[in-house]
């Protein structure tokens, strides 16, 4: 059987008043280290007696893990009760493990006295009286009707003693009232009624007014836990340690307590006070936001309201922001709102890539920068042998032009002079010539744009013929002998 709760009571008796009532507090302490249901329960020693005891207040409540509860016996004995000695206990069990999850309390025992049957006032004496008044005067009555006493002085004396007292001075003790007293011991007499020195008959009841051992509640708000529960004890109260969770408030101090600060309490009376308990929230940007959420129930928060934020870059989903922000201390179960990213989708490419944004250009090229309508530049492609070179300029042209050159003939060197023999051994004197034939150059299209592109002939040989045209468009001739 499992020890779950601590059961402890300030005294092993009670003492019963004239009226044969008494009460006594127990203590029961939850040691299990888990929250539980509880309740007490009430173990008679004989079964007779279990009308004499009742138990308040309520006798099921839960308990946090450590937590304390403070249960109340009321012993009310009926009248006609046999005398003798008795016991209880205060047991305690886990409502839904009654089996395994209980606990016996400490044995309390309360003595049943004999109580004195009350005085009949006797006609017979009257009359007896009567008649000794008449023929034997005034001593023979006071004789049979009994005589004055002084009523002792038993204030400041405790019950037991003050009963005692005034026993002996042929009177009776009655309680009449009980008054929480700060200062006090418990059961000390406040005051009497008669009170000292008063003359009374003989076997008078003198009526006492009785203290409670009380003491002021401390205030321990804004205390820490340990030295508030160190207040609480100097001032001879139980704690009853309980959880706040306040984000406003810091981690650790007492927050509220029950019975307020300032109020008259009895010794040993249960104090409840709620310590604030926070937690740390916990870094979550970066994560995506159901990771973020198990992160959060992790720490004991909980998920709040998730927004979302519209970006170009990123990753959607992924949490770009959280309040309150990590590292701060929240409330237990406090709501921890997130931000995450939308991420905008990207259009197609011409590539069929999403988000490359190559377009087709006027020149009808995927990604191209319209280099179809760049021109091809000015350039001179030189046409050359040893003695003559030919010099095409070609000017700057859009795509598609064009410049021809066809049958410009032979360009060779200038004659030989007239010293020189024209033949040698029946030969030509030896030249050379560049003859052009079909020589065309059009401006063409390529992914650089406009390039110049060479077509017809072009030749070169040692025949000596001086004929053609040297003055066609963008044609120079340079005679180089």
């Amino acid at each position: 059987m499992a020890r779950v709760f601590t059961i402890t009571a300030p005294s092993s008796t009670i003492h019963l008043d004239a009226k044969g009532r008494g009460e006594l507090a127990f203590t029961v302490a939850n040691a299990s280290g888990r929250r539980l249901r509880g309740r007490a329960v009430l173990v008679a020693q004989h079964p007779s007696q279990k009308a004499w005891l009742t138990l308040t207040p309520e006798v099921e409540r839960d308990f946090n893990p450590g937590g304390l509860h403070q249960f109340t016996v009321h012993v009310v004995i009926p009248a006609g009760s046999a005398e003798g000695n008795y016991t209880f206990r205060l047991d305690a069990f886990s409502v839904h493990n009654p089996d395994e999850d209980y606990s016996q309390g400490p044995t309390v025992a309360f003595t049943v006295a004999r109580q004195k049957e009350p005085k009949h006032f006797t006609w017979w004496l009257v009359a007896a009286a009567a008649i000794l008044l008449v023929v034997g005067g005034w001593a023979a009555a006071y004789f049979l009707l009994g005589r004055n006493v002084k009523v002792p002085d038993v204030v400041s004396s405790d019950i037991v003693t003050a009963n005692a007292t005034l026993q002996n001075a042929k009177l009776r003790a009655e309680e009449a009232s009980r008054v929480l007293s700060e200062g006090k011991l418990q059961d000390t007499v406040l005051s009497q009624s008669p009170r000292a020195g008063d003359k009374v008959r003989s076997g008078s009841v003198v009526q006492l007014t009785v203290a409670d051992a009380g003491t002021s509640v401390p205030n321990v708000l804004g205390y820490a836990r340990r030295g508030a529960i160190n207040a609480m004890e100097a001032a001879k109260l139980q704690v009853n340690e309980v959880t706040r969770s306040v984000s406003e408030e810091p981690a650790g101090i007492i927050i509220d307590q029950d019975p307020k600060a300032g109020g008259l309490v009895k010794l040993g009376t249960l104090v409840t006070i709620g310590v604030n308990d926070l937690v740390k929230v916990p870094e979550v940007v970066g994560m995506n936001v159901e990771a973020a959420k198990n992160a959060l129930t992790s720490a004991n928060l909980t998920l709040g309201e998730v927004t979302t934020r519209t970006a170009d870059e990123g990753v959607t989903g992924i949490v770009a922001s959280q309040n309150p922000p990590a590292g701060s201390m929240a409330a237990i179960r406090a709501a921890v709102r997130l931000e995450a990213v939308h991420v905008r989708p990207k259009p197609v490419g011409c590539d069929g890539v999403a988000g490359s944004g190559k377009v087709v250009d006027n020149c009808g090229v995927c990604g191209g920068d319209n280099a179809c309508f760049r021109a091809c530049r000015a350039q001179t492609v030189t046409l050359k042998n040893a003695d003559v070179a030919i010099h095409l300029d070609l000017p700057q042209t859009d795509v598609g032009g064009a410049l021809n050159w066809s049958d410009t003939g032979v360009y060779t060197v200038a004659p030989a002079k007239s010293w020189e023999p024209k033949f040698i051994i029946g030969m030509n004197k030896p030249c050379s010539r560049v003859a052009i034939s079909g020589l065309s150059y059009s401006c063409q299209r390529t992914p650089g744009g406009g390039k110049w592109v060479e077509k017809g002939n072009v030749i070169r040989d040692g025949a000596c013929i001086n004929s053609g045209n040297s003055n066609q468009p963008y044609m120079r001739i340079e005679r180089r002998k």
